[in-house]
């Protein structure tokens, strides 16, 4: 099982999200779903190689947060390999076994990293959250915008007009 957190480990390194899906184990990553932590993923994955970066560079760390009930708790500062660019993540397991991947706002690398550049961050959009709780005026406006949208998009496609965009 040991080979569970390198395989997961590799697939940061080379930024491959489709291997990540299918080793990451279906659990709630950064209170959200294993699909939606992918996605937000794959978008600091893009960030990355736009910047130029074939591959990430991982150091191990610890939150450094005093404040922070995750201090103490390990996890890697992943770094762009021509961007310096960074992502820091906490990794919660027991044994052999990933439980959670989240995001650190005070992560401290074991070893010293020079010249880190722009930090990146896994945003996980509020409504998709676990925790999450909707209200009935988020529930009205949801309705509201998926009746707008099945207005628009239409089958056969046609040619929608500005002024009944508008309306």
């Amino acid at each position: 099982m040991a080979g569970y957190i390198d395989t997961i480990l590799e697939s940061f390194s080379v930024m491959d999200i489709d291997s990540l899906r299918i080793h990451l184990k279906d659990y709630h990553y950064q209170d959200t779903t294993k699909n939606v932590f992918l996605r937000e993923l794959e978008k600091v994955f893009l960030n990355f190689q736009n910047a130029r970066d074939t591959a990430i560079t991982i150091y191990e760390g610890k939150c450094n947060g005093k404040t922070c009930p995750n201090f103490g708790k390990r996890g890697y500062r992943f770094v762009g390999n021509n961007s310096m660019r960074y992502l820091d993540l906490i990794f919660e397991t027991e044994g052999n076994d990933i439980l959670d991947i989240y995001s650190c706002a005070k992560f401290k690398s074991d070893k010293k990293i020079k010249k880190l550049k722009y930090k990146r961050e896994i945003k996980i959009p509020e409504d998709e959250r676990l925790s999450f709780v909707p209200t009935p005026e988020y529930l009205a406006k949801l309705n509201a915008a998926t009746t707008a949208w099945e207005e628009i998009v239409n089958t056969p496609p046609r040619l929608v007009d500005f002024e009944e965009l508008c309306y």
